[in-house]
């Protein structure tokens, strides 16, 4: 299951964004509350995974 897969990868390096996506956080190239971009490719972030935005707000202060 993709949860866990998700339980092998290390949490620093990658976000759970929807039930079916798990994306790498340094692939990320734009992102709003409803999706991102990664490699070109809109992903939607999942109603469930609201907090996603707010860790990705972080991340991006942090780089």
């Amino acid at each position: 299951t993709l949860k866990s897969i998700q339980e092998k990868l290390p949490p620093r390096d990658f976000i759970r964004v929807h039930r079916s996506f798990i994306v790498p956080l340094a692939k990320i190239e734009k992102f709003s509350k409803t999706k991102l971009v990664v490699a070109g490719k809109e992903i939607p972030i999942g109603s469930s995974y609201g907090n996603v935005y707010d860790l990705l707000l972080q991340h991006s202060k942090n780089k």
